[in-house]
């Protein structure tokens, strides 16, 4: 009997919440409709986002009621109820592109307009590990292609907050399809997640109900084929798009399911009603739609007292439409937001700042609207989020060595010191480089890009960014703590400059010790406004003599030795890590040679042994961290020459090498022998005067550079069968 009437409670009041919100609808008409939910740090904020369709029949009044009824059901807690969600906001989408006047701006108008509206309410929930949250309501658009007439319209989300909370994926694109026929488009996927959870994306049947039913394709369309046979609609799970192609004209419904996983365990999902409508624009034109620049993090934490700046870049595909953001901001107690918004052609910036208030009583989170909008076609407008979740400062301790706060030491920390490079603040107590967290005081600035604050580049703790933090990276590299966080990336601009190993007269040959300029731009591709390269470089086919070096006190980019971070790390003899930045916080225009690659070659190397060169983890930055994109990066095919003879291949002396090369205040002598006898060595200058002599037996040596004049020197090395070697080189 209970059973009974617990399934009979389960189908009536369904039908029951149904009948109400048909009463504040008054009718059909609905398009696109979601639900999502957000934790605030106490309860949760429940939003139901629809899209109604305007007519100019009688029947079929504009607006909605104020209030819609969600229905809240768990079996593991056996109940169910239903909460009024009150509306938020309502929005007449702008369709003046479509060359036709819609019926939401003009009775007389000629095609559907269209409105957003937003509800929203606060609700405590009970923990429980299958929290349905939906709508059952009546009824979709007046004719879908694909699904047929006034179907009903059913949306949920689950939540599982039995043993952490959660908050849903923010999904954009989240406005209507406006579609083309013959027109293939690629719709980023772009989800929002504050909790760093993972998200996929799959086209799913749409249910009707509550109790599962699915609402029945019609003829020739399926699962597979929504938009009917030979059309193209599907996930690009690569790329995560939602790509597009239809012949034909008409209205087509579509179901897409947001997963969210964490831990590889899916923890979550919500689901959504698309309307794409085909053939409604009458131009010429195809539609593009602005979307975040590669690796924009639309998450960002913060913490009571701490100063924020968020910087990101709205792309067009289409380079000369105008791309402009609207920022929309919560109105919390205490909270003061700045923004500034820097509309153009193929992109718009957005600054955003605020300071996180202190004495908070509860931590909130929260999202900042970022409406992109393509001003050439204002129906191409597309709602993006910015998630901000509230933690305790005490969190956000310092990890020596990663200086931009990603969670890993590597080639990019190096870039870190030389943006925030001299700055000073609150020293650590009793600070070491040991891989440990350390907690020290936020110095409230940041970097304008990621909204890390400066103190994770003071690496050493001594209060102050500078090379001395470099120790730290060197001794920690390749540590990582927690999981690699991708920071975000503002693009400063594509060039086509290119960044390539100049080859001209050098001849890569057995036993010898080559020395290759690392050049970035040409006379005709110069880059403009760089403050710092970071790279990886691999030589492929054989084992070196000994480890890849560069060398990088001059070229365009230094600012002078004293001026400059220079960091190499060689995770093999054949692979290096550098970073090369200024450290005078402003950028320089030029080309030509950066640095020089030294490659030792083994004397063993056969003749046309192939020899390949090539870049890696490449970024290149201005002084605030924004990226410049380079598309001509050159890897280097090449082939080892052998010219020793029998005779000669006896030789004592394998490889020699000065390292760097020009040298500033510092300067190896690198010298392999084929035995461990001793060998001499003299420098003499330019006029053949003897300035400093050494013997030894050691490998490397240090030569006298701090001693010695800036010009050009001869490093004789002699072993003690009178075999000789002489390098040039050059003091700065």
């Amino acid at each position: 009997m209970v059973n009974i009437s617990k399934a009979i409670r389960h189908i009536l009041l369904p039908i029951l919440i149904a009948t109400l919100s048909i009463t504040n609808l008054y009718a059909d008409h609905i398009g696109q409709v979601d639900i999502r939910y957000e934790y605030n740090g106490i309860n949760y904020t429940v939003y139901l986002t629809l899209y109604k369709e305007c007519t100019n029949n009688p029947r079929n009044p504009v607006s909605f009621g104020d209030i819609f009824f969600v229905l809240f059901s768990s079996k593991t807690l056996n109940t169910q109820f239903n909460r009024n969600i009150t509306v938020k906001s309502k929005d007449t989408l702008d369709l003046s592109c479509l060359n036709a006047i819609d019926i939401c701006h003009s009775v007389t108008g000629t095609i559907f307009g269209y409105e957003k509206w937003v509800y929203y309410d606060t609700v405590s929930i009970p923990p429980a590990p299958d929290w349905v949250i939906s709508l059952e309501t009546c009824c979709t658009l007046n004719m879908y292609n694909n699904i047929g007439w006034y179907q009903p319209v059913y949306t949920e989300t689950t939540l599982n907050n039995s043993g952490v909370n959660n908050s849903s994926a923010i999904l954009s694109p989240s406005n209507l399809f406006f579609l083309i026929p013959n027109d293939t488009v690629y719709y980023t996927l772009n989800a929002t997640d504050i909790d760093n959870d993972s998200i996929s994306y799959e086209i799913v049947e749409q249910k009707g109900n509550t109790l599962g039913m699915t609402i029945p394709y019609a003829s020739g369309y399926s699962k597979t084929e929504p938009l009917g046979v030979g059309q193209l609609c599907k996930i690009d799970s690569i790329r995560n798009q939602l790509v597009l192609y239809n012949s034909n004209r008409g209205l087509y419904a579509l179901g897409l399911k947001i997963n969210e996983y964490r831990n590889s365990k899916l923890i979550s999902y919500q689901t959504r009603l698309l309307a794409l409508r085909f053939g409604i624009n009458t131009s010429s034109r195809t539609n593009t739609y602005p979307f975040p620049a590669n690796n924009a993090n639309l998450s960002v934490t913060t913490c009571p007292g701490k100063a924020n700046s968020v910087m990101l870049s709205f792309l067009d595909s289409t380079k000369t439409d105008m791309v402009d953001v609207d920022v929309i901001t919560p109105n919390l107690p205490g909270w003061t937001f700045n923004k500034t918004i820097t509309p153009g052609a193929g992109r718009a910036n957005v600054l955003l700042s605020w300071t996180t208030p202190t004495g908070l009583t509860t931590l909130p989170q929260f999202s900042i609207a970022l409406r992109a909008k393509d001003n050439e076609c204002p129906n191409n407008t597309v709602d993006y989020a910015l998630a901000v979740k509230t933690i305790p400062c005490a969190a956000d301790s310092v990890w020596p060595g990663d200086a931009n706060s990603d969670n890993v030491v590597n080639l990019y920390d190096p870039l870190a010191i030389a943006i925030a490079f001299a700055e000073t603040d609150a020293a650590r107590t009793s600070p070491n480089i040991l891989w440990t967290p350390q907690y020290c005081s936020n110095w409230n600035r940041i970097f304008p890009v990621s909204n890390v604050d400066m103190k994770h580049a003071d690496c050493n703790g001594d209060g102050t960014a500078d090379n001395t933090d470099l120790t730290a990276i060197n001794n920690n590299y390749g540590n990582v703590h927690d999981s690699k966080k991708s920071l975000p990336a503002v693009i400063a601009y594509t060039t086509n400059s290119p960044l390539f190993l100049d080859t001209t007269g050098i001849i890569f040959e057995a036993g010898k010790t080559v020395q290759v300029p690392i050049v970035l731009g040409i006379p005709s591709l110069q880059v403009q406004d760089a403050y710092g390269i970071a790279t990886t470089l691999s030589v492929n086919n054989f084992t070196l003599s000994s480890p890849l070096s560069i060398s990088s006190t001059s070229g365009w980019l230094s600012a002078g030795s004293s001026t400059m971070v220079n960091f190499t790390k060689n995770s093999t003899s054949n692979t290096i890590d550098w970073a090369h930045a200024r450290t005078t916080h402003t950028n320089a225009t030029g080309h030509g040679s950066i640095g020089t690659l030294n490659i030792s070659i083994p004397y063993t190397t056969a003749d046309n042994t192939p020899l390949s060169i090539s870049f890696a983890n490449t970024r290149i930055i201005d002084n605030i961290g924004r990226e410049i994109l380079v598309s001509d990066i050159k890897d280097l095919n090449t082939t080892v020459k052998n010219k020793l003879s029998i005779a000669n291949s006896l030789r004592t002396i394998a490889s020699a090498a000065i390292v760097p090369n020009p040298s500033a205040q510092n300067a190896t002598l690198m010298v392999a022998l084929k035995n461990n006898s001793a060998y001499h060595t003299d420098i003499t200058d330019i006029t053949g005067r003897i300035v400093w002599q050494h013997q030894t037996t050691a490998a490397n040596i240090a030569l006298p550079a701090q001693q010695l004049h800036s010009g050009i020197y001869f490093v004789k090395i002699t072993t003690t069968d009178n075999e000789t070697l002489t390098l040039k080189w050059v003091k700065e």
